[in-house]
């Protein structure tokens, strides 16, 4: 956080090593040019890319955060979009959205991060979007 990658040695060994490089990368795209700013919707938005990345290289994403992989199944790879079938759907997908945010929220790592109710992935759709 606050422009400080705090991975360790073993991190940098690892195979998926990419995929935590595309993550931290995905922040210099979300920021750009303004101030950085430490948001939890920011770092939800960027471990959803992160596996959404995964899953486009090798068929399936994992990730330590509880309910990224269930807001990443609403992705259409075809649509480039997330799709809701139903009301049930998209309620599910919030659920899941909250159950990240607060466990970034309880994690010491993310510790006086700025809390925010706007669930925004500008970012990723500029990344995964249709083009």
């Amino acid at each position: 956080g606050n422009g400080v990658i705090g991975y360790g040695m073993t991190t940098l060994v690892l195979p998926n090593l990419d995929e935590f490089m595309f993550h931290e990368l995905f922040h210099v795209v979300q920021t750009g040019r303004s101030t950085l700013r430490m948001s939890l919707n920011n770092e939800v938005e960027a471990y959803l890319a992160q596996f959404l990345y995964a899953e486009s290289k090798q068929g399936s994403g994992t990730s330590t955060i509880p309910g990224i992989g269930t807001m990443a199944s609403y992705f259409d790879w075809e649509t480039r979009e997330f799709k809701f079938n139903n009301d049930n759907d998209r309620e599910n997908f919030d659920d899941a959205y909250w159950e990240a945010m607060a466990y970034l929220m309880n994690s010491s790592q993310y510790a006086g991060y700025e809390w925010s109710a706007v669930q925004s992935f500008n970012t990723l759709y500029k990344i995964f979007g249709k083009q």
